[in-house]
């Protein structure tokens, strides 16, 4: 059996790629958003080791890093 290295055995057509002539548009870089705070009622208090406000503390400081490098490529946006 014989693949044939002409036919691009193993690899996607190229058919569906884009001409070359068409502009690419730059990646999307949104605004990070900042995590839902749990609700009142969601931690029981009975010191979970994987508590809903540890959970959200810890996503709090991972939104507040990515707000912060995101700050840092859009210096013109607005607060």
């Amino acid at each position: 059996m014989t693949t044939g290295a002409a036919t691009g055995a193993g690899f996607p057509s190229t058919t569906s790629c884009p001409p070359m002539s068409q502009p690419v548009s730059p990646p999307a870089d949104p605004r990070p958003q900042p995590p839902e705070e749990p609700g009142p009622n969601e931690c029981c208090g009975s010191g979970c080791p994987l508590c809903v406000l540890d959970l959200y503390s810890e996503d709090l400081q991972r939104y507040r890093a990515a707000l912060a490098a995101w700050k840092l490529r859009h210096p013109d946006a607005d607060e």
